[in-house]
């Protein structure tokens, strides 16, 4: 949940952006051409690219905070050693086996934990 999330380093990167929809604090985002961020989709190749985790809540064309690499507190929801990709649920953060056919793979990071994500993405535009 929302409330679960914590930066675990101070050498995370982070950065303030401007949301292109209503976004939740732990959701993937995407860079947009027209510059603000969306909900990261593995279903659409141009919307999977995802690059930034959201931090805070926001409306379109609000601006938020968003993590761009870094180890990320999520609460106890992760399997250790697992890597976490975009999901095909917009905004969603989860295993490979989330994926389907057609989907992108875009690798969000490693769990170190069951509760830390090691954040650093890895757009691989591999279509499974």
């Amino acid at each position: 949940t929302a409330s679960d999330l914590a930066l675990e380093d101070s050498l995370a990167k982070i950065e303030i952006v401007q949301y292109g929809e209503a976004v939740t604090p732990g959701q993937s985002l995407y860079l947009n051409a027209d510059g603000k961020y969306y909900l990261a989709d593995a279903d659409a190749a141009a919307t999977a690219d995802a690059s930034r985790i959201a931090l805070t809540y926001g409306a379109a064309d609000e601006w938020g905070v968003a993590l761009q690499e870094g180890n990320l507190q999520m609460g106890t929801i992760l399997s250790s050693g697992s890597t976490y990709h975009a999901s095909p649920t917009p905004g969603g953060i989860g295993p490979f086996s989330d994926l389907g056919s057609g989907d992108t793979n875009t690798i969000i990071g490693t769990a170190t934990s069951t509760s830390v994500l090691q954040v650093k993405f890895n757009a691989t535009q591999a279509v499974i």
